[in-house]
């Protein structure tokens, strides 16, 4: 990350895709949809920096041309796609979450939830909304001694909970190849 400081305040600017998370991907997927509507590449340019930085375009308008140019520089990496790693465990907080590879283990609810949230999204939304399905809580359990992991059933009722900490906390780059179920 790159620490970008504008009059007294101070954003963190991601320098690949692999510092991007899924938030971010998900503004930035949603601008470029709407890019044919702009007048000015400058104002998309600034709207594209202020998703990236977390900040309002307000806040970097103060920006000098050389500055703006600069700053354009440093995110050429979103012309291009993101190239993804294979991964399937995460740890967030003090929680482990793994990758649900098998959908023909998918319970038939499971399958149900999953084939809505697909009919419903977007390009843009379509990875945050399937991976509170596909990324399961590991819990081990101890049997005989040893301790077993398996992972939890899906729970309908904590989804956006979920949705909103995956997306605020995996990289796109960690996730991009879950496309490929689909």
């Amino acid at each position: 990350m790159l620490i970008v400081k504008i009059e007294e305040k101070e954003w963190n600017l991601p320098e690949s895709w692999a510092e991007v998370n899924l938030k971010k991907f998900e503004g930035i997927i949603r601008k470029n949809t709407q890019i044919a509507e702009y007048k000015s590449q400058i104002k998309f340019s600034l709207e594209i920096l202020s998703i990236l930085l977390d900040c309002r375009v307000e806040d970097l308008n103060n920006l000098t041309k050389e500055s703006f140019e600069k700053l354009t520089s440093e995110i050429d990496f979103i012309k291009d796609a993101p190239i993804g790693v294979d991964k399937e465990l995460f740890i967030i907080g003090n929680k482990k979450y793994k990758l649900l590879k098998d959908l023909n283990k998918l319970k038939m609810g499971d399958n149900i939830s999953l084939e809505l949230v697909i009919k419903e999204s977007t390009e843009a939304d379509l990875l945050i909304n399937i991976i509170p399905i596909l990324l399961r809580e590991v819990k081990e359990v101890k049997v005989d001694d040893e301790i077993q992991q398996s992972l939890c059933d899906f729970d309908a009722e904590k989804y956006q909970e979920l949705k909103t900490l995956f997306s605020e906390n995996i990289f796109i780059t960690e996730v991009i190849n879950f496309k490929s179920f689909f």
